[in-house]
């Protein structure tokens, strides 16, 4: 995922938080960073956690899952660049 795919514009399943004035991020890039961590490494976990299980009639559910963890991770791995920073 490049750094690119970090845009606040760029989200997997849908568009969204696109159309909205402020969205999620903006609003958490502003936390504490141990709260930022928590916020993103905590949905990565979800979305591998619930891997497969929410829709399971649907193929592309799983792919989906996956992606949102890695959009999480990344993120996180940004978060925790721009600390050291």
């Amino acid at each position: 995922m490049s750094n690119d795919s970090l845009k606040r514009d760029y989200q997997v399943g849908g568009d969204h938080y696109a159309s909205m004035d402020i969205q999620p991020w903006d609003v958490i890039d502003r936390w504490p960073m141990h709260e930022q961590i928590g916020f993103h490494r905590g949905n990565a976990m979800k979305y591998l956690l619930r891997f497969g299980s929410k829709r399971p009639d649907d193929a592309a559910a799983p792919l989906e899952d996956a992606k949102k963890a890695l959009h999480y991770a990344t993120k996180l791995v940004a978060t925790l660049e721009g600390a050291q920073q």
